[in-house]
């Protein structure tokens, strides 16, 4: 049976982790130079797409002339949206090791199956996961609404 103990510990640990990565997210990315490359991508394949459809040698020409450009403005939105999950990641690693070396009992108690095998309980380390994921579509809706994440 599930502790609430438990599932108390390994909710705070995701919000925890969800907000390190919201504060590392706002201090350390350009969020305005990811949506301006971003919208260049998006007219840029919009543009190669009309150039396939409609065979224009001068706008192939264009479009090939700017894909090395649009590679590189893709590396640079990895590169940016990649930093957050560097920093968080060892905090995520940490917080995961306590959760799975403490709570090796199940977490959560599912009325249903939720694996292959027929299982209904969670460890420790995947209520955290699944915690994670629950957490941050809750977390950064909230934030961009409230103007921190823009």
């Amino acid at each position: 049976m599930a502790d609430f103990t438990s599932f108390l510990y390994v909710f705070v640990a995701s919000i925890i982790l969800n907000i390190a990565y919201i504060i590392v997210y706002v201090k350390f990315v350009d969020y305005k130079k990811i949506q301006f490359y971003q919208s260049r991508v998006r007219q840029w394949m919009a543009k190669r797409k009309k150039a396939l459809m409609t065979g224009d040698p001068r706008l192939l020409r264009d479009v090939a002339k700017e894909a090395e450009i649009i590679k590189k403005m893709q590396a640079e939105v990895m590169t940016e949206t990649m930093k957050p999950m560097f920093f968080t990641f060892f905090i995520f690693i940490v917080l995961s090791l306590v959760a799975r070396n403490i709570f090796t009992a199940s977490v959560i108690s599912f009325p249903f199956p939720i694996w292959f095998g027929g299982e209904t309980e969670l460890n420790g380390f995947w209520t955290f996961v699944l915690m994670g994921f629950f957490l941050n579509a809750i977390i950064r809706p909230i934030m961009k609404y409230c103007n921190i994440m823009q």
